[in-house]
């Protein structure tokens, strides 16, 4: 019992406690110890912890709501509207079904492979959680409030895949022609964007390519 405690102990403690003893002074150039001392009356860990880090949950309302819009698109545009109906798609998990539900009976859906949303927002704004306060909150590269935007991407070939920037937390879209093709290149961005760089990916291969 004695050698588990101490175990215990060097693992979460000792082990550590240079780290921990580097960590604190950072902290505490930022942060005095006198307003920790008062956070710690008015926070509990948790809250601190979602101060810091954000919100794990995605609310695509919220999401859609304080979304700006620039370079020719508008809400009513249809790439912006193929966009969100992507978005909303990556919720899905039922089936067909369900995914006609949600965009009507007319319209095809195509047969992706879902990725979480919250890769879509890592590979637009760098993170994968969303501040307290909602994306009304979403921050860019200078600590100012920069909201999520939507961009048409005018120097964009058709067959190109969307462009992301970060550090201003913004998307610029193809001049794609329908909602498949918008499914089609979003997913492969966002596969492309967790593995590898490549301006080529999405392009139609050449013969010799192929070959």
């Amino acid at each position: 019992v004695e050698f588990a405690r101490s175990l215990v102990d060097f693992r979460l403690v000792g082990g550590i406690r240079g780290s921990l003893a580097a960590m604190l002074k950072g902290l505490h150039l930022v942060v005095p110890p006198t307003l920790l001392k008062e956070m710690s009356r008015m926070l509990t860990p948790e809250e601190l912890s979602a101060l810091i880090s954000g919100l794990a949950s995605i609310e695509l309302d919220d999401w859609e709501e304080h979304t700006e819009y620039t370079h020719g698109l508008t809400r009513d545009s249809s790439e912006v509207r193929w966009f969100w109906q992507s978005v909303r798609l990556m919720e899905a998990t039922n089936g067909q079904e369900q995914l006609q539900g949600v965009f009507g009976e007319g319209v095809e859906v195509a047969t992706l492979g879902l990725v979480p949303k919250q890769e879509l927002l890592q590979f637009v704004t760098g993170a994968r959680r969303v501040p307290v306060g909602g994306f009304a909150q979403l921050q860019g590269f200078n600590g100012g409030y920069h909201r999520f935007t939507l961009a048409r991407g005018k120097h964009l070939h058709v067959d190109s895949l969307p462009t992301a920037h970060a550090c201003i937390c913004t998307l610029d879209l193809p001049p794609y022609t329908d909602l498949e093709m918008m499914q089609s290149k979003l997913h492969k961005a966002l596969e492309m964007g967790t593995k590898r760089f490549d301006e080529t990916a999405g392009q139609p291969q050449t013969k010799d390519e192929d070959q």
